[in-house]
């Protein structure tokens, strides 16, 4: 008669599997997203968003800077959401701090006081401004909502 393993380690077997598969999915679905990923609309200044904008609707515009912490806080809700939104609104995202912002003025018409902010834009024309965490958080739950307006 042959001899049996014991249950108890079929039972630790299994949990190391699952520690080992539940850490590998939370490292996929926690990856940061990088603020050059090709899914995203990066501007370098004011042309170059006036080019690619229809000028139609509702648009963002996302302003933020490496080097702020704030920014990288949210930096996966925000560059999440500019992937995909429920109401499927352009966001375009630009680097405060670039060479091309700084020559061009990408802030203007919308004058950026600090990052992160969004600007927000209907039919071509900048309607509002939403300066720091938990207000930009608060507009990703609106218009995830479906709750948004301008």
């Amino acid at each position: 008669m042959k001899k049996s393993q014991p249950m108890y380690l079929y039972v630790l077997v299994g949990l190391f599997v699952l520690l080992v598969g539940a850490f590998l999915v939370a490292t996929v679905v926690n990856a940061p997203i990088s603020y050059t990923d090709e899914r995203l609309v990066l501007v370098e200044d004011w042309l170059t968003y006036s080019t690619q904008s229809s000028g139609e609707g509702i648009e963002l515009i996302y302003h933020y800077s490496e080097t702020c912490s704030f920014c990288e806080q949210i930096r996966n809700d925000i560059l999440g959401f500019a992937i995909e939104n429920k109401m499927d609104i352009p966001v375009y995202v630009v680097d405060v701090n670039s060479q091309a912002v700084n020559q061009t003025s990408m802030d203007a018409p919308a004058q950026i006081t600090g990052t992160p902010t969004v600007s927000i834009f209907v039919n071509g024309r900048l309607v509002n401004q939403v300066v720091g965490v938990t207000p930009i958080l608060t507009l990703i739950d609106q218009v995830n909502a479906g709750t948004f307006t301008p």
